[in-house]
């Protein structure tokens, strides 16, 4: 007796093939060098505003101060070490933070502000910086906003988004003493007094992953690599 044949329509064939294949999920390796440019000239090109540039890190991940959260890990560095080596045989530049992490995926919905923050501490020499300030609410009335808890030559936040492409935004601060030239109310005299000053970074930029990326600026540069990572699905 012939066995009788079984025909399946291609649909079902494909599920089948789908159910049966190993399902993979993809998240990221982000790893990423932060340095200043020491050369002077780059300083003077541009007039930089003497005034405290807001900075908010409200509700970013510290994840590089031991704060955790679902699908984010702290990670060693590799990738751009040489770079990072480079980097600091020059005098040109200083490198003030090199992290490594893996995350998902994420919308601009989503997505997560990663804290960066390092080089030299000047909370001890700018003790005004750190006093609590008072603004006005959304009610209208004054609140009393708290002093920062440190004040690092480098600080500010990093946010990788992915849609069609992936994203890097960066929203950054480096802080330069300089000497800077007013007048005296009472005499009319210039004087001179060394301030703090808040130099931003705040750039938008689209990415390739396994491409080595550098985001330019007058006194800040950024190298970043992304790197896809399969995983078995849950």
């Amino acid at each position: 007796m012939r066995p009788t044949a079984i025909y399946l329509p291609l649909t079902a064939l494909l599920l089948l093939a789908l159910l049966s294949a190993p399902a993979w999920a993809v998240d990221y390796r982000i790893e990423m060098v932060v340095f200043a440019n020491n050369d002077e000239q780059a300083f003077h090109s541009e007039k930089w505003s003497q005034e405290a540039q807001p900075l908010s890190t409200d509700g970013a991940l510290g994840l590089f101060d031991g704060h955790t959260r679902t699908g984010f890990r702290r990670l060693s560095t590799g990738t751009l070490d040489e770079a990072r080596r480079l980097l600091e045989t020059s005098n040109r530049f200083t490198v003030l933070k090199h992290v490594a992490w893996q995350q998902p995926g994420l919308s601009a919905a989503d997505a997560v502000r990663i804290k960066l923050h390092g080089g030299r501490d000047y909370s001890a020499d700018y003790p005004e910086r750190m006093q609590p300030r008072l603004e006005v609410g959304a009610a209208g009335n004054i609140v009393e906003i708290p002093g920062p808890d440190r004040l690092e030559e480098l600080d500010g936040t990093v946010q990788v988004v992915l849609g069609r492409y992936l994203h890097v935004h960066t929203d950054l601060v480096l802080r330069k003493p300089t000497v800077v030239e007013r007048i005296d109310r009472e005499t009319g005299r210039p004087t001179r007094t060394q301030v703090l000053l808040d130099i931003p970074m705040q750039e938008r930029r689209r990415m390739r992953s396994r491409e080595l990326h550098y985001i330019d600026h007058p006194m800040l540069g950024v190298l970043v690599q992304i790197t896809p990572v399969e995983l078995p699905a849950q």
